[in-house]
């Protein structure tokens, strides 16, 4: 399943709350905050989305190199500034490609 599927099927209301739970138990899971980043998005909620992929983004350094390509496509993925363009998602896509493991 392509990430663009999983992100339309993913149930984000409900998913949001344990994710939110998840940096309340570990404020340095970039991954969750990440990941409340794409809930947030697509329920059209920019400020919290901006505020989540903003904490992730900190953490980045912290991390493996693959949550960091997450962390980053996700960046890409919701941020106003790729957002704005029809590319956005293109971008994200690159990102994920030209990490480590792939042709």
């Amino acid at each position: 399943m392509g990430a663009d599927v999983w992100l339309k099927r993913m149930d984000k209301p409900a998913a949001i709350p344990y994710f939110r739970r998840a940096t309340e138990i570990d404020p340095n899971f970039a991954q969750a905050f990440a990941i409340l980043a794409i809930g947030y998005s697509h329920m059209g909620d920019k400020a919290a989305a901006a505020a989540a992929i903003g904490r992730a983004t900190a953490l980045k350094d912290h991390v493996t190199e693959y949550e960091r390509l997450f962390i980053e496509f996700v960046d890409a993925y919701v941020s106003p500034r790729s957002a704005e363009k029809e590319g956005g998602r293109s971008i994200a896509c690159a990102k994920v490609s030209a990490g480590p493991g792939f042709p």
